[in-house]
């Protein structure tokens, strides 16, 4: 299973998980496709779908997953991660 961290400007992270036994390199590689497109893309997995704007995201991150329990720990946490928002709007404008 992985667990995809979707962290976009301005918002809580967007938090997924997927039960595709792809190896974890090539699963991160065709995620990392949705960011090269300048519309709308959306994310398909076996939880959900998720419909994103690749211009918002300014990371993704992809990890193995051994269990849902893990869904619970991340969702508790969530308010930990943040970045402040003067730091992303630099580093879209000078990267």
């Amino acid at each position: 299973m992985k667990k995809i961290e979707i962290l976009q400007t301005g918002i809580r992270p967007i938090i997924m998980f997927d039960d595709d036994q792809t190896p974890l390199t090539e699963y991160t590689k065709n995620i990392s496709s949705l960011l090269r497109s300048a519309n709308v893309s959306i994310l398909e997995t076996s939880t959900g779908n998720t419909i994103l704007r690749p211009q918002h995201i300014y990371s993704v991150i992809i990890e193995d997953a051994e269990n849902k329990n893990l869904e619970n720990s991340v969702k508790e946490s969530i308010d930990i991660i943040k970045t402040p928002k003067k730091e992303i709007q630099e580093d879209i404008i000078t990267g």
